[in-house]
C-alpha cells in the first residue's frame, strides 16, 4: 500500500469510530431516558425498613407524605409544606454501597438507590445501613409549585 491509500484508511477508520461513539451515546441517552419514566407518577409513602437494627417493614400511617416525579421535575408533599425541584435517575451514586439505578435530586452528586415492586417504590439510602422508605402508587395528583418570575 502506499502512503496515500494508508491515509485514507486510517481516516475511514477514525470517521467510522467517531459514528459508532456518537450513535451509542444516543442510545445510551433514549434508554436512560426511557428507564426513568417508570419512576413517574405520585408515590405515598407508606412505611420503612432497613437501617442498623435491620428491621424489616414497618408500616407509617402518622406521615402524610407524597411524592411526585414527572418529566424530569418533583413535587414533595409533607402535611401542609411542599417542597419542588428537578431530579435525575442516575447509573451510580458517587457515594455507592447498593447497585443503582439512583434517584438524584436537585444537584445533588449521590441520591436513593431505586427499586420498583409492582406498584411499589423502594427508595434506600446510599451506604450500608441506610433506611429504605416504602411508596406506594397513587393515581393522585399534586398541584406543581408556582414559578417566580424574577424581575
Amino acid at each position: 500500500m502506499n502512503s496515500f491509500t494508508m491515509k485514507q484508511l486510517w481516516l475511514f477508520i477514525g470517521a467510522s469510530a467517531l459514528i459508532l461513539l456518537t450513535s451509542k451515546a444516543a442510545c445510551d441517552k433514549g434508554n436512560r431516558h426511557k428507564a426513568s419514566r417508570q419512576y413517574e407518577g405520585t408515590w405515598q409513602y407508606i412505611g420503612r425498613s432497613g437501617g442498623i437494627a435491620g428491621f424489616r417493614f414497618k408500616v407509617d400511617t402518622s406521615a402524610r407524605l407524597f411524592l411526585q416525579l414527572e418529566d424530569s421535575t418533583y413535587v414533595r408533599l409533607s402535611g401542609s409544606n411542599k417542597q419542588c425541584g428537578t431530579y435525575r435517575v442516575v447509573s451510580e451514586s458517587s457515594r455507592a454501597i447498593i447497585k443503582g439505578p439512583y434517584l438524584a435530586f436537585d444537584h445533588a452528586t449521590s441520591g436513593s438507590a431505586l427499586r420498583l415492586r409492582n406498584d411499589t417504590l423502594i427508595l434506600t439510602q446510599p451506604f450500608a445501613d441506610g433506611m429504605s422508605g416504602w411508596y406506594i402508587k397513587r393515581d393522585t395528583l399534586l398541584r406543581p409549585c408556582l414559578k417566580t418570575s424574577k424581575k
